[in-house]
């Protein structure tokens, strides 16, 4: 029993031993733990200030991007105005262009038109020129024309007068207002001369007035007629008793041989 005892003395104390080797064991593994938690500690400290300071830093890198970017914005915002301007200058250009481009289409329809014009004018004048020729000789026509008009009526009066004379000289009348003077009287007062003959109208067997005073004192009857003169005989019974033709006395037609 002793020797139990002592064994389990022995045991004891063995495990006491063990027990306090351990718990130094402990005592060290957590000082051991505890220097490496303070070291971690430590560690930390500095991972915290470190990151504390990177906060800091990537705070500050935002505000610089934060600031960058309000710059860049505002950059941009120009930018875009700058554009809209830009684009705006580009439409008036364009509408300046288009403007242009139809001036100069106005332009060049008017210079085809100025040509055209041009050409008219050539061609106007020709005509004018054209036309005035054509008047020309519508005038010499016309002039022609009246001339033979003229001709023609003259021919025409003539062939009547012609005509007339013939046949007045076929009736034996002559143109009432013709008049002469007694040139010759032959001695036995059958007839007298006169100086007209037919050149002057005068017509063979007209009956003309021996006019003395203003008043008829007899007639003579043409019986013969020459270029220029003419002889006639006294109508028997025509002159007022004791009244004979005297060389002088006027002569004119009579109302019955006065021509129609």
């Amino acid at each position: 029993m002793w020797k139990t005892l002592s064994i389990i003395a022995a045991l004891l104390l063995a495990g006491a031993g063990a027990v306090s080797h351990l718990k130094k064991q402990d005592v060290a593994d957590a000082r051991k733990e505890l220097m490496q938690a303070e070291e971690n500690k430590e560690g930390l400290g500095d991972k915290v200030e470190a990151a504390e300071k990177a906060v800091e830093a990537r705070k500050a890198e935002l505000a610089s991007t934060k600031e960058k970017g309000e710059a860049d914005r505002k950059t941009l915002s120009d930018l875009e105005e700058q554009v809209a301007s830009l684009k705006s200058d580009l439409d008036d250009k364009d509408q300046a262009k288009a403007d242009a481009e139809a001036a100069l289409s106005g332009m060049e329809e008017k210079i085809a038109v100025v040509g055209k014009i041009d050409e008219l004018k050539t061609v106007i004048t020709q005509l004018q020129a054209e036309k005035r020729a054509a008047e020309d000789k519508v005038g010499n026509l016309k002039s022609q024309l009246a001339g033979a008009i003229s001709e023609k009526k003259s021919t025409d009066a003539a062939l009547a007068s012609v005509k007339k004379s013939e046949l007045d000289k076929a009736s034996g009348r002559m143109n009432g207002s013709f008049t002469t003077r007694v040139g010759t009287v032959d001695s036995s007062w059958r007839y007298i001369t006169i100086s007209s003959g037919d050149a002057q109208g005068v017509v063979k067997d007209a009956i003309l007035e021996v006019v003395r005073g203003g008043e008829v004192v007899g007639k003579v009857k043409i019986s013969n007629v020459e270029p220029s003169r003419s002889a006639a005989d006294v109508v028997p019974g025509s002159f007022v008793e004791g009244t004979n033709i005297r060389p002088g006395d006027l002569l004119r037609v009579a109302p019955e041989s006065r021509s129609k």
